[in-house]
């Protein structure tokens, strides 16, 4: 169980012409991260069957903070707060890829499900997704996200690959990567 006063992860704008409680610097806006207050709670345990680690969270984030205006309005027509339900859903796993690939160990992986529900949506309220991107605000907004990382010459050498998916707008990303260890013994 956790309990977390932070900063919006996501910053949004104060824009001039709607502040939220001040008037921002900027002669347009101000791009601020207001408080918000997570209630989580966190699950894991080792499953045998699927030899694998098992993992979900739920965060209820109490006023967590969204743009208004959709379109051209690019989230500056003000600031307003909707609580959400975050829950997470996850597989860890490590995969014996080294006859296959000719890794030095097993390679981790993970999949994993979120879901961000908005409270008291209303369509009407034209709430949008991130500031300047302009795409309207939804009930769900559903990830879909998986990486493995493979490990050679005693992890000094670690590539991996992650994919991600909206499932509830759709689009995606792919991003490959290679983890350098360097030392004086290295080559």
């Amino acid at each position: 169980l956790a309990w977390l006063t932070t900063y919006s992860a996501d910053p949004v704008a104060n824009s001039a012409s709607h502040p939220y409680l001040k008037a921002p610097s900027g002669a347009l806006f101000d791009l601020i991260n207001p408080r918000i207050d997570v209630y989580g709670a966190t699950a894991s345990g080792y499953s045998e069957t699927l030899d694998a680690v098992l993992s979900t969270e739920i965060a209820y984030t109490k006023g967590q903070p969204f743009n208004v205006g959709t379109g051209a309005a690019l989230g500056l027509n003000g600031v307003k707060k909707k609580d959400t339900i975050t829950t997470m859903l996850r597989i860890d796993k490590n995969l014996k890829l080294e006859k296959l690939f000719g890794t030095t160990r097993p390679s981790f992986s993970s999949i994993q499900l979120f879901d961000t529900w908005v409270q008291n949506f209303n369509e009407s309220d034209d709430l949008v997704r991130l500031f300047a991107y302009g795409s309207g605000l939804t009930e769900h907004n559903t990830i879909l996200t998986a990486f493995t990382t493979l490990n050679y010459r005693n992890d000094t050498i670690n590539p991996g690959f992650a994919v991600g998916f909206d499932l509830s707008h759709g689009g995606g990303f792919a991003i490959p990567s290679v983890s350098l260890t360097l030392n004086d013994k290295w080559l």
